[in-house]
């Protein structure tokens, strides 16, 4: 996966070095831009939207969580969308799938689970954290609708 560009979307400058160092020694030669609001990482797209993944914090200063992940789904649709949060509401990753994100990683996890959910994601595959996953279908007794396949099902539910 060598060659990849990837961008970082925190408001913190910790949580971006951090994740950046993490990327970056897991891919070489990955180039990663940062972005620490809406407004920069719009002006990154503006001048050139030929990035692999783009990483975002969904409670930014100038964001709105859902109407973020919307612009950004239609300003770059072709650009595949991993949520970083540090909310981990399981009522949250229905709706972002919905909108096409193509990961949900909560803050909490460890680095080694974020980086293989980056690697999943640009592999062409989805993740969120399986306790999510049952959280979430806990609440009406049915697995949530979302982009994954039948057979991700039956691991989650073997899990």
């Amino acid at each position: 996966m060598a060659g990849q560009r990837v961008v970082i979307v925190d408001d913190h400058p910790l949580f971006r070095n951090a994740l950046k160092q993490a990327l970056t020694s897991a891919f070489s030669g990955m180039a990663i831009d940062e972005a620490g609001s809406l407004d920069q990482v719009n002006a990154l797209l503006d001048k050139d939207s030929d990035y692999d993944l783009l990483c975002l914090d969904l409670k930014m200063p100038g964001a709105s969580g859902l109407g973020t992940v919307r612009e950004l789904r239609s300003r770059a649709p072709q650009i595949p969308l991993v949520v970083v949060s540090a909310d981990d509401d399981p009522a949250h990753v229905e709706p972002l799938l919905a909108l096409g994100v193509s990961a949900f990683v909560p803050k909490s996890e460890p680095p080694a689970v974020i980086v293989s959910a980056v690697r999943l994601v640009l592999a062409g595959g989805t993740y969120v954290p399986p306790r999510l996953v049952a959280a979430g279908a806990g609440r009406n007794g049915a697995v949530p609708d979302t982009t994954l396949t039948p057979r991700q099902w039956e691991v989650v539910r073997l899990l």
